[in-house]
């Protein structure tokens, strides 16, 4: 029998470790687009050829931008994009490629990427995300105790959101970064592999129209009513893993079995509601989405009444006067009534981005200025936009109307599981029978509101549906499948 030293432990005590350490290494490339095309006015688009690195391309590569206003005759007028949207309002369609198959489709990205940052904590809304996209999310209070929205800075200062920034045409304005995971949901669920055949490709379609993106701060000459994306580039990071792994990696991809992963696509189905005729109207409408026999995370909605918002252009979601909404899934009701009452909305909304939704105050709820109790009236009544040259702010107009009750977005949140578990797999199967999103308004009751809170006006309808798809790699061939 041996005798244990003073010092020794017990053989079954004892481990045998050996260091499983495997480098990693990362590289960082910035690739500017293989063309850039822009018609004033109208659109423009951009096309990138991701050149192949490493083992897989991170997620968190950046798309980066810079807006330039054109013609400046004057140094008494501003112009800056939505201070709760900032540069992304410029984002039309986002595509991406590989092998000749299109992976990933998102429309009317940038609008979804504006719903997407209120799930932010506002701090950094407004200390992270107007650094990366022009906009200005910082408000106080007046003596009154209605909500002040911040002065912009002058365009000779460093910070400004004024798109000037120091001189007219594409050698200044505002620089503007997206994560490539925002502009494309599959790289929130996968990375993408640098080993197949085939050519990666990027396509990025812009919005030209100076009325559907930029604020106007003064009188602003038609001529001058002009801006251009310029210098588009994409700031890419690969992953290269330890020789082993990247080996194991190209085996299994180039082998019989392969590897099947799922992930989600935002899909964009669009419509439109009716203007209720008469002050007391209603007016319902289902709209069938489809995806039967797919596999469905959430529904978002954008609400788009045909009326001029010249602070929010069109990154906004307008409230509608006696709004109703219900989610029909396998010919049943999501919810076990229909929902009326603006805080379920508010709830269900949070539900389905799964963090809390980080707006101003009454910008959810109650619709624009009401003239009968103005104790309801929220903000002050001016925004002024920033200053110019000489140091005088720029009167831009009411924000009330502009604000209140202008981003009431809508959610529907079907996984199986909530909270905690925002994956493909925690999606719902859809039947045979279609999604169907029934939406009903009325006409506001009083003839000095109908048209003030757009009452009396077509709404467009955006209605993002987070559904799954599934990307199977074998014998090094790429196939997408939806489910």
């Amino acid at each position: 029998m041996s005798v244990l030293g003073a010092n020794a432990i017990p053989d079954i005590l004892s481990t045998s470790a050996q260091s499983e350490s495997q480098a990693t290494r990362l590289e960082s490339v910035i690739l500017d687009a293989d063309t850039h095309s822009w018609v004033q006015d109208q659109f423009g688009k951009s096309r990138f050829n991701i050149p192949k690195k490493g083992s897989v391309l991170s997620p968190d590569g950046t798309l980066i931008w810079r807006t330039s206003w054109l013609n400046h005759s004057d140094g008494t007028t501003t112009a800056t994009f939505p201070r709760l949207s900032g540069g992304a309002c410029v984002l039309d369609t986002a595509r991406l490629y590989y092998g000749g198959k299109m992976l990933c489709e998102t429309r009317e990205v940038g609008q979804k990427i504006i719903l997407d940052n209120f799930f932010k904590p506002y701090d950094a809304q407004a200390e992270v995300i107007d650094e990366k996209l022009g906009g200005n999310h910082k408000f106080g209070y007046d003596a009154n105790g209605h909500i002040k929205l911040s002065n912009s800075r002058p365009y000779t200062e460093a910070g400004t959101t004024n798109m000037v920034n120091g001189g007219a045409g594409e050698t200044y304005g505002l620089e503007c970064a997206v994560k490539l995971r925002d502009l494309f949901p599959m790289l929130k669920d996968m990375v993408l592999p640098m080993t197949l055949k085939g050519e990666i490709i990027v396509e990025i379609n812009w919005k030209g129209k100076w009325t559907d993106c930029i604020v106007e701060g003064g009188t602003i000459l038609t001529n001058d009513q002009h801006f251009k994306v310029a210098r588009p580039r994409l700031h890419l990071d690969y992953v290269s893993y330890a020789n082993q792994v990247h080996n194991a990696m190209e085996d299994q991809y180039n082998s019989m079995e392969g590897q099947a992963t799922s992930y989600r696509e935002a899909v964009l189905v669009q419509s439109t509601i009716n203007a209720p005729v008469g002050l007391t109207d209603i007016v319902s409408k289902d709209v069938e989405l489809g995806f039967n026999n797919r596999s469905v995370m959430k529904v978002y909605l954008q609400k788009l009444m045909n009326t001029t918002n010249p602070l929010n252009r069109n990154s906004r979601s307008d409230g509608l006067t006696g709004e109703k909404h219900q989610l029909i899934v396998n010919n049943r009701q999501l919810y076990s009534r229909v929902v009326e009452n603006v805080s379920e909305m508010y709830s269900y909304l949070n539900q389905t981005g799964e963090v809390p939704f980080c707006n101003v105050d009454r910008t959810y709820d109650f619709i624009g200025s009401n003239q009968t109790d103005a104790t309801l009236n929220t903000f002050a009544v001016n925004e002024n936009n920033g200053a110019v040259a000489g140091g005088a702010l720029v009167n831009v107009g009411s924000v009330r109307e502009d604000y209140q009750g202008k981003f009431r977005y809508v959610g529907f949140n079907l996984a199986k599981v909530r909270f905690g578990n925002d994956t493909p797999a925690n999606a719902v199967n859809v039947g045979d029978a279609p999604l169907i999103v029934r939406l009903e308004r009325k006409g506001s009751g009083r003839a000095n509101e109908q048209s003030q809170t757009g009452a009396g006006t077509e709404a467009n309808l955006n209605m993002w549906v987070e559904c799954v798809k599934v990307l199977q790699i074998k014998n090094g061939e790429m196939e997408v499948f939806e489910i």
